[in-house]
C-alpha cells in the first residue's frame, strides 16, 4: 500500500516533521537567480558569451534581455 503525504508537510523542516526539501517554485528562482548572476559575473566565460550574443544583452553589467 501506498501511504501518501501532503506535500506542504514534505517540504517542511526535518524538525517539524518534513522531509527539508524545497517547494519547486523556490528551487526554480534559486536557479534562475544563479544564473542570472552567472551572466553577470562571468563575462569571459564561452557559455556567457553566447547566451549575451544570441539574445543582444550588451556589455552592461546588468543584461538588457531586450524587453523594454
Amino acid at each position: 500500500k501506498i501511504h501518501t503525504m501532503a506535500w506542504k508537510r514534505i517540504c517542511q523542516p526535518k524538525c517539524n516533521g518534513g522531509l527539508g526539501l524545497q517547494t519547486s517554485k523556490e528551487a526554480n528562482q534559486a536557479y534562475l537567480m544563479k544564473g542570472g548572476w552567472e551572466l553577470s559575473s562571468r563575462k569571459n566565460d564561452l557559455w556567457v558569451q553566447i547566451i549575451r550574443s544570441k539574445y543582444r544583452c550588451g556589455n552592461s553589467t546588468i543584461p538588457n534581455m531586450g524587453f523594454e
